[in-house]
């Protein structure tokens, strides 16, 4: 049974919550739960910030960020990443997970 459909989940979350959720399921992207994910996200953050106060072109944002996310995916294990991306992959909605590359 979807869980949309337990009568547990229906009466703890309300029928408009639950509608809700339902209808916006084709589109769900679940958390990124590599490992360094965090890492990733800082590195991103830190080079969009750079790029929006003008030390360095977006383009070189960019690639000091693609560099960087090498750096952590070599030390992480890319084996480990590209297994758990599968896994993760497999949570996208149906309208999203085709876009996502292998």
């Amino acid at each position: 049974m979807c869980h949309f459909k337990d009568p547990a989940t229906v009466k703890y979350w309300g029928n408009e919550f639950i509608e809700a959720m339902a209808s916006s399921y084709d589109y769900f992207a679940p958390d990124l739960y590599l490992e360094g994910a965090g890492e990733y996200t800082d590195i991103l953050d830190k080079n969009l910030q750079e790029a929006y106060h003008e030390m360095k072109t977006p383009e070189q944002a960019l690639r000091d960020c693609a560099e960087a996310w090498e750096k952590t995916t070599e030390r992480v294990g890319r084996d480990k990443q590209i297994a758990q991306w599968l896994y993760l992959k497999k949570g996208f909605g149906p309208k999203v997970a085709p876009l996502m590359s292998p």
